[in-house]
């Protein structure tokens, strides 16, 4: 089994939104200090 076939079963991407910068900014901060993920991107959406 190589390296990416191990690594399949436990990586995931999460997309969100949420309805102010600063309700996305407070979501991610607590989710890494909480250890639930490694990092968060922030980005604007427009639709």
């Amino acid at each position: 089994m190589t390296l990416p076939d191990k690594l399949s079963c436990c990586l995931s991407l999460v997309l969100t939104s949420e309805g102010s910068p600063e309700q996305a900014e407070a979501l991610a901060r607590e989710l890494v200090g909480r250890q639930l993920v490694a990092c968060a991107n922030l980005l604007p959406v427009r639709s």
